[in-house]
């Protein structure tokens, strides 16, 4: 859906009502889970990003049928009553304790067992927030301020797979849209840095001779990495569209972001030698076009470095490495990243993942990794447009039509927004609103 296509109606199924046999309405769970007929309480990632999923559908779909409207309000009423039995309170206030495994919802009682994934607070307050953006109701956006309240009064990394980038996107947009103030420079080191709980992080370097840099997984650092294709890219997803709230991080994620592309292709047979895959064969006679990846990279295997290979084989619950729920989530990276004329310089959609998001003119970021100036072209349409720069905090082209170059200092970023050109310059607070739409969310602020 994010890269255009049009799933209610594709090869003549409508896959938006297929979908909506995983919300488990008969067994009183209401609520998205990783099966049909499933309990929650055992893992917070298969339980929540489910539901994460949905209302990202929910929103590229307003009126996608079915149970879709009764489904949405459901998620977010369970949502809000477990952060409730966590100790989200109002009076007085107090935030949730998060700090569980899981939560089993038809119960309302923790799953305290096995590693703990305290970053769930952050996909709860994704969901919840988002529910109050599209309901209005206050007690969503209760239930989202405890959740990222618990993120933010919490000491050490929480980091377990997934669940905390989509927080740290959500706290800068609360911070910038709100006027809250958690700390998102400690969520954003979290979400790269080595966790504890599992060793979750983002990787650096090389494996066996190619760029690996980018990569998010078990960053184990004794040469036992191991990389997944989806959470590289759906931390690009929900990382991408956060810099527009806080744009000290813009250089930082856009440079991670043209690794995490370069590396990526790594999943992809094709990319590496035969000898370094372990489904070449399957792919050859099945998939002659290499589009369906692997579900991960091994920093080693055996005495082969790197290694594209996966978990289900080993699991015995797949015939092939080769994976169709990594290779789904290609589209969120493909959504964002576009090729620009000058070779290893993207251009980063910054509106495409920004979910339930304000009205915005169109924004895109740019780094250019080279040490001296590029001009990157871009293409601003045949209706006149002034580009403004959120970095420099200038607006670089007036009146502009069709192509036009944007000149980018070396190891530098562009954040520009596209606004009408001649639009009235209006400023509330540290906002900067070009005919009543906010282009700079903190114009004088520090980029990094």
């Amino acid at each position: 859906s994010l890269v255009g296509a049009d799933k209610t109606n594709q090869y003549g199924r409508d896959w938006l009502l297929m979908s909506q046999d995983f919300f488990n309405k008969a067994n009183g769970e209401n609520l998205y889970l990783n099966n049909a007929g499933a309990s929650s309480g055992g893992d917070w990632w298969y339980d929540l990003m489910p539901n994460v999923f949905f209302y990202q559908l929910y929103d590229l779909y307003p009126n996608m049928g079915g149970e879709a409207d009764y489904q949405f309000g459901a998620i977010a009423d369970q949502f809000l009553a477990s952060v409730r039995a966590m100790g989200g309170s109002d009076a007085p206030w107090e935030p949730a304790y998060m700090n569980y495994r899981a939560w089993k919802f038809k119960t309302m009682e923790p799953n305290a067992n096995g590693v703990k994934e305290p970053e769930a607070a952050g996909a709860y307050a994704w969901v919840l927030y988002n529910a109050w953006k599209e309901t209005g109701n206050p007690e969503y956006l209760k239930g989202a301020e405890w959740s990222i309240e618990f993120l933010n009064n919490w000491t050490s990394n929480p980091s377990y797979e997934l669940q905390l980038p989509y927080g740290t996107y959500t706290a800068a947009k609360m911070n910038a849209e709100l006027g809250t103030k958690y700390d998102i420079e400690k969520m954003v080191n979290w979400s790269f840095n080595r966790g504890e709980l599992r060793g979750w992080g983002t990787i650096v370097g090389t494996w066996g001779g190619f760029d690996v840099s980018g990569l998010v997984g078990e960053a184990n650092d004794n040469g036992n990495d191991y990389a997944f294709q989806l959470n590289g890219v759906h931390q690009a997803a929900a990382l991408a569209p956060m810099v527009r709230y806080d744009k000290r991080f813009a250089r930082a994620i856009s440079k991670w972001i043209l690794n995490l592309s370069n590396a990526t292709r790594l999943m992809y047979p094709g990319f590496l030698p035969s000898n370094l895959q372990d489904a070449v064969a399957w792919s050859n006679a099945n998939d002659p076009q290499q589009v369906i990846g692997y579900e991960a990279l091994r920093e080693k295997y055996q005495n082969l470095s790197p290694y594209s290979t996966g978990d289900a084989l080993q699991g015995g619950w797949a015939a092939t490495n080769l994976s169709l729920y990594s290779t789904s989530s290609i589209g969120y990276l493909g959504s964002i990243v576009k090729k620009t004329n000058v070779d290893k310089i993207l251009q980063i959609d910054l509106l495409k993942t920004d979910f339930y998001g304000a009205e915005a003119y169109p924004t895109y970021l740019y780094y250019n990794s080279y040490s001296t100036v590029k001009a990157v072209q871009i293409d601003v349409g045949t209706t006149p447009v002034d580009v403004y720069d959120a970095l420099t905090e200038t607006f670089v082209s007036l009146n502009a039509t069709g192509l036009i170059n944007l000149y980018i200092p070396g190891n530098q970023s562009f954040m520009v927004a596209l606004a009408p050109a001649g639009g009235e310059v209006t400023y509330d607070k540290n906002r900067m609103l070009i005919d009543g739409i906010v282009v700079d969310f903190n114009q004088h602020g520090q980029a990094y």
